[in-house]
């Protein structure tokens, strides 16, 4: 040991520690011993033995991490700590795969490394320049400031189970109603796996359809495939307890028939538009308010338009809000109304008869006029006297002064000249066709051969309200003159309306358009589960249902069972092979056998996956449900998982050294670590209503506490506190213990292993103990191994501990105190075997065993330790780093590139 400081008492100095060994060299590393205050430059310019250019080649590392050179001058180290320096060869220290680099020369550090790694940054951050001053983008970037949720995206080996909002689709647990969920064209349907309450989606917009006054709102809902639906409620009251309700349930089974509580559809809209009367002054209420262009005081046409798909019919819904009556008079009221339509700006307009409303009625009157490509049934419904729509007209007589035009409807509605009124005693004399009347309703029967079915823009006006009993339904007309109810009268030179307004309640609204089409929406049944409901007079805010989607489960010979189950195996499988893909896995590619005992891995640890699936792609729904029972997707040559679990009781499936693979490296991203995670979730046990907790990192000092950095996470997976905190947690450590991931290339012959195998690596740039070669003889005495000699010399280490040693300045290498060697050799059968090794430190090529091991056979009879197998060799219990495979990827030369991620055990601890 070289000590770079004032002599002093020593006993009372913590150094800082510069190790060195020069490559290739198998003398001991050199440790350079500094007081603390040195900068890293400094300290590498007072390392004796270095070569001339390391500082402008060399590199400087803390622990695992390669600090950048232009810091160096700036950084200092914490008593205690060492620094290692290196000198990278153009070869890469003797690895013979592609690329030919050492692994040092592929770690990736951020600058975040340094705040947890030095004593001091010269300056604080101020030698990072301008770009670092507060608020600036540098400084974040010096922060390490990454998501927690976007870093275990990226490289976690279990990934969140969390759901993120979809872009344009409605929050889940938002206020649903009847006219505000609807599904549009070509939108997905959602889905659940496992159980939630759920507020499925319209399949179609509701119809709502008035019968003798009543409004009968019709509507289904649906889930994608076949649901187990219970307890379904209309807002917060159980629908077998709402009054003027009725509905039907379908399952969504193959065999299932379709529903036939509703068997159409409808596109509604909802113009909600008072429909203009005569415009008159506030002090006259019959003298038009414009009296030198009266016509700008006539009421309007209103517009609306069916829907694009030829409908076949049209509902208008009228509404006399204030009911429809003239204040201190017993005298009915009437209102005339007119219809037309086109089916394009450049079409003539199509008129349809003039109808008539009387009422003397103060509560709200729903009137309503429909049109229908049909034929006029033979069964006409009687005419209402004096209530309702009373008379239909398909001409109408113009003012002779001033003069307006006559109205003449479509000739479809005519059977000839004359008898030009439809109206009670009349129904047999009467030309006017195709109309029927009833006190509710109006509807007009289209000739398809004279208006052909289609998407038509409609408009309707209301005229002026009059006196019935001054009203000749035979004539048409108003106390004995033919009058244009829709046009003005001159009276001593002043345009005035027809009538009075004043003390009249006529107030009329047209609320929705309803272009139905009479087909079944959902013809074919076993598509989706179904909830269809009628209501009457009565408004449904939202429709919730328990829902749990069947999957098919494992019986012990096939997955035959259908059943609901909140086990995510199942669904993964249906994901894959089932109907939620329109592209189905054939059956052979999944790996069954993985599945089977992930399964009762979640069987047994109490995994559960409770989501509601609405848009996500194939790839973010393998996420959810796989991480909410902490595995991966593996989609290779089969299809399977990679089970999260604990395998500190697993040896490895296979090893890997500079023998057999080439080009390791390993990337770390430094995510500035959230203090805390906001876990969101909706929770089973509180009728699925949103909560909240605040699961702390456990490593957190009392002042993080105080002042915690918070992230937000919404766990929609999971249904209760348990398991969100449990799973919160485990995000949160394994962001810490899974922070690197490392990549190395083997050739196939050299591979045995696939995505999710645990592995072994033995290689230089992990440890310095670490080394391997080929066994090239053993040594066999009495049916007893012994030892064996290897193809080359490894450095071997079997020192005593500080405790055990008597002369600490006699120690050469402080580092190696305690240090003891053991090999592990790939034995011809697979398995894997490790033995101390005996002897003092030295560099040798023969390995003798501190207790020998009996010979053992193969299924050859030969040795199964034994010329040719791999041995490695390492410090005692840390042989190999234990690592799980993430991804694999071959190339065209048969050469895989392997990822692998820390195995973490710490993650399984009690």
């Amino acid at each position: 040991m070289n000590i770079h400081a004032p002599l002093g008492p020593l006993a009372t100095v913590e150094f800082v520690y510069a190790v060195w060994r020069p490559p290739f060299s198998d003398k001991r590393a050199m440790v350079h011993a500094f007081r603390p205050g040195l900068t890293i430059a400094e300290m590498v310019g007072k390392t004796t033995g270095l070569p001339p250019d390391f500082m402008e080649r060399g590199e400087v590392l803390i622990g695992e991490y390669p600090i950048v050179r232009r810091f160096w001058k700036h950084i200092r180290i914490k008593p205690g700590q060492k620094i290692t320096l290196h000198y990278p060869l153009g070869s890469g220290g003797g690895s013979k795969g592609r690329g030919g680099k050492s692994g040092i020369l592929g770690l990736i550090v951020s600058i975040a490394a340094l705040v947890a790694s030095v004593f001091t940054l010269g300056g604080g951050l101020a030698f990072l320049g301008s770009a670092f001053a507060q608020g600036a983008i540098g400084a974040k970037l010096a922060a390490g400031a990454i998501s927690l949720a976007g870093a275990l995206a990226a490289r976690a080996l279990t990934p969140l189970p969390a759901q993120p909002k979809q872009k344009g689709m409605p929050d889940q647990k938002g206020p649903a109603s009847l006219s505000g969920n609807v599904l549009s064209a070509g939108a997905p349907v959602p889905a659940v796996i496992g159980t939630r309450r759920v507020f499925p989606p319209l399949g179609a917009q509701p119809l709502i359809e008035r019968v003798d006054g009543d409004e009968i709102v019709e509507a289904f809902f649906v889930l994608a495939g076949a649901h187990d639906l219970t307890e379904i409620r209309l807002g917060d009251a159980a629908i077998e307890d709402a009054e003027d309700v009725t509905y039907q349930v379908k399952y969504g089974h193959p065999d299932d028939d379709p529903i036939d509580l509703i068997k159409r559809y409808s596109l509604t809209t909802t113009p909600q538009v008072e429909l203009s009367r005569h415009v008159v002054t506030p002090d006259d209420q019959q003298l038009l308010d414009d009296q030198e262009q009266p016509t700008r005081s006539l009421p309007k046409w209103h517009a609306t338009r069916s829907s694009t798909t030829p409908p076949d019919e049209i509902w208008l819904h009228l509404s006399f809000v204030q009911g429809l009556y003239k204040s201190g008079s017993n005298d009915r009221w009437g209102v005339p109304f007119r219809v037309r339509m086109r089916a394009s700006a450049g079409d003539d307009w199509i008129y349809l008869p003039e109808l008539h409303y009387w009422s003397n009625s103060t509560q709200e009157i729903r009137a309503s006029v429909k049109l229908a490509w049909a034929d006029e049934p033979e069964v006409v419904p009687g005419i209402a006297a004096n209530e309702g729509w009373i008379a239909a007209y398909k001409h109408v007589a113009g003012d002779a002064s001033p003069t307006s035009d006559d109205y003449y409807a479509d000739g479809s509605f005519s059977a000839g000249g004359g008898n030009d009124g439809l109206y009670q005693g009349a129904e047999a004399s009467s030309n006017v066709r195709r109309v029927t009347l009833s006190r509710y309703e109006a509807v007009f029967w289209l000739d398809a051969a004279a208006i052909p079915k289609g998407s038509y823009q409609i408009e309707i006006k209301r005229g002026a309200g009059y006196h019935a009993s001054d009203f000749s339904k035979s004539a048409r007309t108003y106390n004995g003159d033919d009058r244009d109810l829709f046009w003005y009268i001159l009276y001593s030179g002043k345009a005035k309306a027809p009538e009075s307004r004043e003390n009249v309640a006529d107030q009329v609204y047209l609320l929705r358009c309803s272009s139905v089409v009479n087909q079944h929406p959902c013809p074919k049944g076993g598509l989706f589960a179904t909830i269809a409901i009628k209501a009457k007079n009565r408004s449904v805010d939202s429709l919730s249902v328990k829902a749990s989607r069947y999957v098919r489960d494992w019986d012990g010979g096939g997955w035959n069972t259908l059943t609901t189950t909140s086990n995510p195996a199942p669904h993964l499988r249906d994901i894959w092979t089932g109907t939620l893909t329109p592209d189905p896995v054939p059956a052979g590619l999944v790996d069954e056998d993985s599945l089977i005992a992930w399964r009762q891995d979640c069987i047994d640890k109490g995994y559960r996956c409770n989501l509601v699936v609405e848009g996500e792609s194939l790839t973010d729904l393998e996420g959810k449900v796989t991480g909410a029972g902490y595995a991966l997707a593996r989609k290779s040559e089969t299809w399977g998982v990679i089970r999260d679990r604990d395998r500190s009781a697993d040896e490895p499936e296979q090893i890997f050294t500079q023998r057999n693979s080439a080009g390791l490296t390993m990337a770390k991203a430094f995510a500035r670590l959230p203090d805390a995670i906001r876990a969101v979730w909706y929770d089973a046990a509180l009728d699925d209503s949103e909560q909240q907790k605040i699961v702390y990192r456990p490593t957190l000092t009392k002042a993080q506490v105080a002042n915690p950095q918070i992230e937000e996470i919404r766990y929609d997976a999971f249904d209760n506190e348990t398991d969100v905190t449990t799973r919160a947690l485990f995000d949160l450590k394994q962001a810490e213990l899974r922070a690197a991931t490392w990549s190395f290339s083997a050739p196939a012959e050299a591979l045995r292993t696939t995505r999710g195998d645990l592995i072994g690596i033995n290689h230089d740039t992990i440890g310095r103990t670490h080394a391997s070669a080929r066994i090239a003889d053993v040594d066999i005495e009495d049916g007893q191994v012994k030892g064996v000699w290897i193809d080359t010399a490894v450095p071997v280490w079997n020192e005593p501990g500080v405790f055990e040693n008597t002369d600490f300045f006699a120690v050469e290498d402080v580092f190696t105190l305690g240090l003891r060697s053991s090999v592990g050799i790939r034995q011809s059968d697979g398995a894997f075997s490790v033995h101390a090794i005996s002897g003092v430190s030295s560099t040798r090529d023969h390995l003798a065993f501190e207790t020998p091991v009996a010979v053992e056979e193969d299924e050859d009879g030969s040795p199964v330790i034994r010329a040719d197998n791999l041995a490695y060799v390492g410090e005692a219990g840390r042989e190999v780093r234990r690592l799980i495979i993430t991804a694999l990827k071959w190339d065209r030369g048969q050469v895989a590139a392997v990822e692998a991620v820390d195995e973490a055990q710490e993650l399984w601890a009690a």
